[in-house]
């Protein structure tokens, strides 16, 4: 028989190697637990950061809106530098986002949206460039107008149009020519606000009528100098056509920019950007759920030996 000593020697003994024993399944578990804190951490900065690029692509988005809303070309440059500034910005996060995850998949969806939203961007610079062309040619428009209205008063308000015996036939053949020349302007603007299919014939027809009814005009004038100034009138039509084409062509360009790249690269960005959310938010929840767990089976051992020892 042991005495007691011996008894409580082996005691201490048995304490110490229980207590080592303790401390480092402790150690152990505790840096499970951290590891899966950190990896809850680090998914939940995925998430915050992804939402970060979703209000980039919003300003993105916003910024593509004012460009087409435009009405001076001096307007255009502060949108377009915000666009460059959500580029810069978005390349910048993209970058966190990639050294943040671990997973090839998961990598290669920031490189798309990444991609998606750079290339959105490019297609709003292009929208931005179209629309200060389209400023540009109703500027040439504005021109051509003037230019119409002061040769249209010259040939009425002359003495000899006024003395012509036939002018109460042309005269009303003149205002057509003018109707007609200002419909096409009007047809424009709207063609340019409102996207009416419908304008373009407006366009064409309201041109072509102010060309031809000076034409028929044309045909009952005798006098010289009338005739001359019919003709510096009718003169300023062709290059009034040739920019209303150009303006319509630039117009149907954005259209086409918007609604055939520009929608769905916003979208298919949005999209992605969405799962990867998802995605992340469900790793960072099983992550936070694993380290409560581990935690909990943590402190139930602890607990229990040191209640044996101080039996």
């Amino acid at each position: 028989r042991l005495g007691i000593g011996a008894k409580l020697g082996l005691s201490i003994g048995v304490g110490i190697i229980l207590v080592a024993g303790i401390i480092a399944g402790d150690h152990y578990s505790n840096r499970i637990v951290a590891g899966l804190v950190a990896a809850a951490d680090n998914q939940q900065a995925i998430v915050l950061e992804s939402l970060t690029i979703d209000t980039l692509l919003r300003r993105a988005q916003i910024a593509g809106r004012d460009l087409r809303r435009a009405q001076m070309t001096e307007q255009i440059a502060p949108h377009l530098s915000e666009l460059e500034q959500v580029a810069d910005q978005a390349r910048a996060k993209m970058a966190a986002l990639r050294e943040r995850t671990a997973s090839n998949e998961t990598r290669r969806n920031f490189n798309s949206v990444s991609d998606l939203t750079l290339s959105y961007i490019d297609v709003l610079r292009k929208i931005g460039a179209e629309q200060a062309q389209i400023l540009s040619l109703f500027k040439q428009l504005d021109d051509f107008e003037a230019l119409w209205v002061r040769s249209f008063n010259q040939l009425l308000n002359a003495p000899e149009f006024s003395f012509m015996p036939n002018v109460s036939v042309v005269e009303p053949l003149l205002n057509e020519s003018a109707a007609g020349f200002m419909d096409a302007r009007t047809a424009t603007w709207r063609y340019f606000v409102l996207n009416e299919q419908s304008q373009v014939v407006r366009i064409t027809s309201g041109a072509e009528q102010a060309f031809q009814k000076i034409e028929y005009a044309k045909r009952e004038l005798k006098d010289a100098i009338v005739i001359a100034l019919a003709d510096r009138l009718q003169a300023v039509v062709p290059g009034y056509i040739s920019v209303l084409k150009a303006t319509t062509s630039a117009i149907d360009t954005q259209n086409s920019l918007q609604n055939n790249e520009a929608n769905s690269l916003e979208g298919a960005a949005r999209e992605q950007l969405q799962e990867i959310i998802a995605t992340a938010t469900e790793l960072s929840d099983r992550a936070t759920r694993d380290a409560l767990a581990g935690a909990a089976l943590l402190i139930y051992p602890s607990t229990k030996w040191f209640a044996m020892l101080a039996a």
